[in-house]
């Protein structure tokens, strides 16, 4: 084929007219949906001043055959204003990725080196984090920005743990552990004590809106509130609303809430696409944490996802100890890591490769030698 055309996505007008037209394209097929145009205009609303988007976008006659939701973030660090370029992600991304046919793929990886390194003077440092197990496209990307001098590297960063829904659900549940089934029970009998119990789905409908508001409600009274991301705050708050929108526009739409006499305690936010559902939010009223109402919730929408001719349930990044007693399958997360070849890039570059693991270890070292001038002699008397 011959090698597609290639254009720079910066400004509004620009995007839409990809957005609109990305639902007829049937060149590549859009996935995950966190590189989806409904996920991406979502995630913008989240992102704060000084960014700016660098949208790679490639086209073959008239219809785009590749995108790269890119965008360049300033920050400054020491006094020094750092530019990194990295997916367009915010704080509930679980795999990020290109949008691309695979007729197209090699020749765009091959555009977007090319790209990055005669606009090299625009960024200092590429993270491209979340990457899915796609390792073979992530290589031949490291391999195209080598031949431009780019130097890059790929590295397993995590795990997104997840449960296989196309088994029973009784034949999942009886390999789970005495001590998890112990907690959902204790849970159970806690709750019903203390009062009424009743679990939602919500997916469409006049409901959505409730849902939504009791959902960030519990979050902006769970311990996330001093995390800055919980979905009471403005950027957040931006996002979900248009997610939510968008998402039960397509039918990807999915809350639970778990009420207590009425009132909501617990909530789990959802996205159901391309059989998977993907965990986005958990929270649950710190007042009522002695009832465990995250664990009954996780056991009763787990039970109930089962049977939907679903495929996986991802819990999201982080193989924390909650998520594996639920489960003990992950998929892989890499990050890929380059610097701009400018002297800038190469500056930051030996910073955060040598200079900040050098400080560590001359720290450890001081604190070490400190630790034991202060201890007293082996066999001394007190």
């Amino acid at each position: 084929m011959t090698s597609p055309s290639f254009q720079i996505v910066e400004t509004d007008e620009a995007w839409r007219r990809i957005e609109r037209n990305a639902p007829e394209n049937e060149v590549i097929r859009w996935s995950p949906v966190f590189v989806t145009p409904d996920w991406l205009d979502a995630a913008w609303l989240w992102q704060g001043p000084g960014t700016a988007r660098h949208f790679i976008v490639a086209k073959d006659e008239s219809e785009v055959c590749a995108f790269a939701p890119l965008i360049i973030t300033t920050k400054s660090v020491a006094g020094v204003a750092v530019r990194t370029m990295r997916w367009l992600t915010v704080p509930d991304t679980q795999f990020a990725d290109l949008a691309v046919s695979a007729q197209c793929t090699d020749a765009f990886l091959e555009r977007v080196a090319q790209h990055l390194r005669s606009h090299k003077s625009q960024w200092d440092c590429l993270r491209l984090t979340h990457l899915s197990d796609s390792y073979d496209r992530w290589r031949r990307l490291s391999n195209a920005l080598s031949r431009v001098g780019i130097e890059a590297t790929v590295e397993c960063i995590g795990t997104n743990p997840f449960v296989d829904l196309s088994s029973e659900f009784e034949a999942y549940y009886s390999a789970r552990s005495r001590s998890l089934k112990k907690a959902v029970n204790l849970s159970a009998n806690r709750l019903a004590k203390a009062g009424h119990v009743s679990v939602e789905w919500v997916r469409e409908g006049s409901g959505v809106d409730a849902a939504l508001a009791e959902a960030i409600r519990v979050s902006g009274i769970s311990w996330k509130r001093e995390t800055g991301n919980s979905l009471d705050q403005t950027g957040p708050r931006a996002f979900i609303g248009r997610l939510t929108d968008r998402m039960q526009r397509i039918g990807s739409l999915s809350i639970w809430l778990l009420r207590l006499d009425g009132k909501v305690i617990a909530s789990e936010y959802q996205i159901i696409a391309d059989g998977d559902v993907y965990a986005l939010r958990s929270d649950f009223d710190p007042a009522c944490s002695d009832l465990s109402p995250g664990t009954f919730l996780n056991h009763h929408l787990l039970k109930n996802l089962f049977g939907e001719g679903l495929q996986r349930y991802y819990m999201g990044p982080g193989a924390n100890v909650y998520k594996m007693r639920w489960t003990d399958r992950s998929e892989p997360i890499y990050q890929m890591m380059a610097y701009s070849p400018t002297t800038r890039g190469q500056l930051l570059r030996w910073v955060d490769r040598s200079a900040r693991p050098l400080a560590r270890s001359v720290r450890a070292l001081v604190t070490r030698t400190r630790s034991e001038q202060q201890s007293p002699p082996t066999g001394a008397s007190s």
